[in-house]
This record gives structure tokens, sequence and C-alpha cells, in this order.
């Protein structure tokens, strides 16, 4: 997989916007709104929490150390 460089978005671009928290005594539920431009790159993290991603409109890629994923408008993805 070859990737091009990383464009990021710019410190005060509100890329990511959270929408509610949950907490319970046995669970921790956060819901968010992410919005990137054409060409922005987010860098590969490690998780702590599980994450259920869904894209509304455009096309992504995620991946991981192992492979690759192009999404579509109204796919759902789980990563762990």
């Amino acid at each position: 997989m070859e990737l091009k460089k990383a464009i990021f978005p710019k410190k005060g671009d509100y890329y990511l916007k959270n929408i509610f928290e949950k907490i319970d005594e046995s669970i921790q539920v956060q819901c968010g709104t992410v919005f990137l431009n054409k060409g922005d790159e987010l860098p590969l993290k490690t998780l702590e929490y599980h994450e259920v991603a869904y894209l509304v409109s455009g096309k992504l890629m995620s991946y991981t150390k192992e492979q690759e994923y192009i999404m579509n408008p109204s796919d759902l993805i789980y990563i762990y």
C-alpha cells in the first residue's frame, strides 16, 4: 500500500465534534461527527476503545497495519 504525504486538518478547523456522551455503571458511549476535506489524512493510531464508523457522503480509505478498506456512502465498519 503506497501512502501519499498526509494533509492534516489545521488546528481550529473543528473537523471532530462530539455530539453526546453517556456514562453508565458498566459502559461508556460517545457519539460524534468528523468532517474531512478531500486529501485530509489522519495518522494511524491505536484505539483504547471500540469504534463504529458510518460514512454519510464521499469516499474514504481506512486502513490497519494488515488491511485497507475503501468506504462508500452508507458503509458501516467496526474497528476494535
